[in-house]
């Protein structure tokens, strides 16, 4: 992913610097420039003008142009990935966090459109809302009793939770994931309760929900940002800042990783950064500096699980029991 960044970030660099203004192309490129191949950035510079000039014409917005420059973009790709690997101080705890801020800006702009969306539905205008509606974001522990997003869900197979807790499910997610559905990829009541099996049948997803219901009927679990397929290669803790822990019943409530936090900036401690761990023996998200203070942990055997306070997510224990039965556990993966 951050491979993927460099390069749009550089590709940007390159537009705003000289496909919105060709006449800053240097005559004697400096040092630090010296990586442009002027005769052919200049060709290709030429070339967006040229079709810009009519474009503004149409008043097409600066994405448009964007998209326009990076078709006729021709500076050699040795020197594309010079540029963007020698961006520096690139941390992924940034790149989350400002990918956050941008999300809850969206969610905050459908929450400004749904009053409209629900008038139009009463009126007999049948309108599919593709995403839910969420909460402006809070760094610490959310409640939602009095909360309801709006979410078009199809129906899909589980036993763990309701249509109703999906929906809430939905408004916690990254909203670039909101346009897919749910799709249950593993169930211990169908394939039987061996944690190696639930790996087999959820690694290879970049994105998993995996809801748990104890002997008490409380049900929560853990949002996974991160294929479980990379235990084999790490054999620590892994995933990304995106992962959360939450609450269905009887309280719903969501944990966010705490490097969202004004207080932290994303600056946070190491043991802060311990979203999942995974092996043959055990699946864990949420670390703590007291390493015993594990979030989430689920036992080889799919039949108990534990709970406790934990750092990564700043997290109160899910379950009113520390050691707890699973009666149940469902993962669901993002299709389509």
């Amino acid at each position: 992913m951050k491979i993927l960044i460099r390069i749009g970030m550089t590709l940007f660099h390159f537009f705003v610097k000289y496909g919105l203004n060709p006449q800053n192309l240097p005559v004697k490129p400096r040092r630090r420039e010296s990586l442009f191949c002027r005769s052919k950035y200049t060709h290709s510079s030429v070339r967006f003008q040229s079709e810009n000039t009519s474009s503004n014409k149409k008043n097409l917005t600066i994405y448009d142009n964007l998209i326009t420059y990076i078709q006729h973009f021709d500076l050699p790709i040795e020197k594309l990935f010079k540029h963007a690997f020698g961006i520096h101080h690139l941390q992924r705890k940034e790149i989350f966090r400002a990918i956050e801020s941008e999300e809850e800006k969206i969610k905050s702009d459908r929450r400004q459109i749904m009053p409209q969306l629900r008038r139009s539905s009463s009126t007999g205008n049948q309108l599919s809302i593709p995403a839910p509606i969420s909460k402006p974001v809070v760094p610490r522990t959310l409640h939602h009793q009095n909360s309801m997003p709006i979410i078009m869900v199809r129906e899909f197979e589980t036993t763990a939770a309701s249509h109703s807790d999906f929906a809430y499910l939905w408004s916690l997610i990254p909203s670039r994931l909101t346009d897919f559905q749910p799709e249950r990829i593993y169930s211990s009541n169908i394939h039987g309760r061996r944690l190696r099996t639930l790996y087999d049948h959820v690694e290879y997803h970049e994105y998993c929900l995996i809801i748990i219901r104890n002997e008490n009927q409380e049900v929560f679990g853990g949002f996974c940002s991160g294929q479980l397929a990379n235990r084999t290669k790490t054999r620590t803790w892994f995933g990304t800042g995106e992962s959360f822990l939450f609450t269905i019943k009887p309280e719903r409530q969501v944990f966010k990783w705490v490097g969202y936090s004004p207080l932290t900036k994303g600056n946070t401690q190491a043991y802060e950064d311990y979203y999942i761990y995974a092996d043959d023996e055990r699946l864990q998200m949420g670390g703590s500096k007291e390493p015993l203070n594990i979030g989430l942990s689920i036992r080889q055997d799919l039949n108990e699980g534990s709970t406790k306070q934990c750092d990564t997510f700043d997290s109160k224990p899910l379950s009113t029991i520390e050691h707890f039965q699973i009666m149940e556990i469902e993962v669901f993966g993002f299709t389509r």
